[in-house]
């Protein structure tokens, strides 16, 4: 398991990819130290899905836009759960799928995703970039328009819930921050609402994996078995 430091992230300015060098293993990260874990949906995992959704295609899959406004909205969760939490941003690490699974060596790639129960259990939170301010007064993850509805998303949550029973937490440590405004970049933690959510298990709100959103359909199989 890789990750990356909080102050490393932010200054890096955009995403760190799995090739820019700047994560460490888990091995040599304090036990005074707090490792968050990035849920979230790609903004350009593929050509099309680039382009309908107004964004520049640069070659390759990137989650974030052009602009970096994930990014952006990303470090001013991060500084905002620290405070919430009472956690120093020097003890502050991030596990992102971008940089902590490599993203060149197909079979390290199929490793890192089959190994995201095992990383979900050591982190100390979830957070959720969102793209906008929640259309739902619910504060369960599956109404978040797109998050809620693809199956690995909602794979993520979902362990989230059950470790927190296995920790003994009363609630899942699943955070989702999103600006303050529609269309703003959340770029800094004073523009940035951050709040904890809960995953339901109510009937109404569980998926079936048969009807999830899957990018790939071949992925759906892969979900049952992570």
């Amino acid at each position: 398991m890789r990750v990356v430091r909080y102050s490393d992230v932010e200054k890096h300015g955009k995403l760190p990819r799995s090739s820019d060098g700047i994560t460490i293993p888990l091995s040599e990260v304090g036990e005074d130290e707090h490792i968050v874990f990035c849920s979230h949906n790609w903004k350009r995992g593929d050509e099309d899905q680039c382009k309908s959704n107004g964004h520049v295609w640069e070659g390759a899959a990137h989650p974030d836009d052009e602009r970096a406004t994930k990014h952006k909205l990303l470090c001013a969760g991060m500084a905002k759960l620290a405070e919430e939490k009472g956690w120093s941003l020097d003890k502050l690490l991030l596990w992102l799928d971008f940089c902590g699974i490599d993203q060149d060596d197909e079979v390290k790639k199929w490793a890192g995703v089959q190994s995201l129960r095992g990383y979900l259990s050591v982190c100390d939170a979830v957070i959720i970039p969102y793209p906008e301010p929640p259309s739902n007064a619910s504060r369960s993850v599956d109404v978040l328009r797109v998050y809620g509805e693809r199956g690995w998303t909602r794979l993520e949550a979902l362990v989230v819930y059950g470790v927190g029973i296995l920790k003994g937490s009363p609630a899942p440590e699943l955070w989702v921050a999103w600006a303050e405004e529609a269309g703003k970049t959340g770029g800094d933690a004073g523009g940035t609402r951050l709040e904890r959510f809960e995953y339901s298990l109510d009937a109404d709100h569980l998926p079936a994996s048969e009807t999830s959103v899957m990018k790939d359909e071949a992925d759906r199989p892969a979900i049952k078995v992570v």
